[in-house]
Parts: structure tokens; C-alpha cells; sequence
């Protein structure tokens, strides 16, 4: 992660021996993005987005190519196109639905529509109640606009909803976000030990 060169070079590696393995040319674009290689990232991934069965996670990452190089506005047909294609019913569909409502947002927040970028999020959080990063993104964005409340109710939601150690850790994040240090630490206090990853140790800590 922190070494974006020692990544390419592993990637590219697994690639001579396994051209074309999907996971690695998503690490090798990854990598590149990390290091700013813009041109060489999006030549990797185009042919993935593009395939007859399109690669959800290359269009995220190449929507992070998109956002860097001021090129947001291709974006909205890409995301069409994929959605076209996974068009269809099931929970599959719907977590791929909130995935490219994320991405779309991300593009929105890109060019400062947070507004845009909300109704986005809100419609992939009823699609996806139980992600507790995306109801941490959409809480954020409440945050951002003076709409605390509305983070902090879209979080509790979330513990009624999926009382995961995930969403307890994402609300804790958001209320220490709103200085809320109490309130964070109640919430934390409900996950059992064992179940504590490392970034919840450090925040109880902090």
C-alpha cells in the first residue's frame, strides 16, 4: 500500500506469467494511479470497462483517473453502459447499483455537487443499508453541508439496521469527526474486544 513502485512491479510481474489476470491489472492500475501515471493507469483499465462483461472495480478506479484529470464528464456514460448491463433483479444487482451510485458521487463531489452527490448516496444507502462506509460517505457529505443531524441519523440508522463492529467503528469515526468524543467512545464501548480491529483501538485511545 505504501509502496506504490514495489506494487507495480509485482503486478506487472504476475502479468508476464498470467497476461491479462484480472486482481493483477487492478493492483498494477492502482499502483499507477498512486503514483500519478494517469495515461498508463487508464490504458489498463478501458479494456476492462469495456469488456463484454464490464469490471465494476476498474470503473472505480478509473473514475479516480477521470476525477484527476479534470475528465468527469465521460464518466456518466461509462456508468450507464455498465449499469445496462448488469440490469436485473437480486442482491447482487443491488449492491452493484449502490457501487456505481457511489462512483457516480464521487464524480459529483469531484466537481463540487454535493448536493447532486448526496441524492446519489441516499439512494445507494437504501439499496445497501447494511455498508457502513457508505453510510459514513453519505454522513460526511451531510457534515460537509451544516447537516450534521442528518449524518448522525443516517449512522444510527445504521447500527438499528446492521449492528456490525464495521458500523459501530463508522459511527464512532463520524461523531469524533463532530468532536462528539463521547459519544464515539459509548458507541465503541459495544464492540467486544476481541472483535476490535487496530483503527478501533487507536480512536478509543484517541
Amino acid at each position: 500500500q505504501g509502496h506504490p513502485e514495489q506494487g507495480e512491479a509485482l503486478a506487472r510481474d504476475a502479468l508476464r506469467q498470467q497476461p491479462n489476470q484480472p486482481d493483477a491489472n487492478k493492483v498494477l492500475a492502482a499502483s499507477l494511479i498512486a503514483q500519478e501515471k494517469w495515461s498508463q493507469a487508464e490504458a489498463v483499465l478501458r479494456p476492462m470497462v469495456n469488456a463484454a462483461q464490464p469490471d465494476v472495480d476498474a470503473l472505480g478506479l478509473l473514475a479516480k483517473v477521470m476525477i484527476a484529470t479534470h475528465r468527469t464528464d465521460e464518466m456518466e456514460p461509462l456508468i450507464d453502459k455498465v449499469e445496462q448491463h448488469y440490469a436485473g433483479g437480486g442482491e447482487s444487482t443491488a449492491s452493484l447499483r449502490a457501487e456505481l451510485l457511489s462512483i457516480d458521487a464521487d464524480v459529483l463531489i469531484s466537481e463540487g455537487k454535493r448536493g447532486a452527490a448526496v441524492l446519489k448516496l441516499e439512494q445507494a444507502v437504501r439499496l445497501t443499508p447494511k455498508d457502513a462506509w457508505l453510510r459514513y460517505t453519505l454522513a460526511r457529505q451531510y457534515r460537509d453541508l451544516a447537516l450534521p443531524a442528518m449524518g448522525r441519523s443516517v449512522m444510527e440508522d445504521g447500527i438499528r439496521t446492521a449492528p456490525s463492529p464495521d458500523m459501530r467503528y463508522a459511527t464512532a469515526l463520524y461523531l469524533n469527526s463532530l468532536d462528539d468524543i463521547d459519544g464515539a467512545t459509548a458507541v465503541l464501548a459495544q464492540v467486544p474486544d476481541a472483535d476490535r480491529s487496530q483503527g478501533m483501538r487507536e480512536l478509543a485511545v484517541n
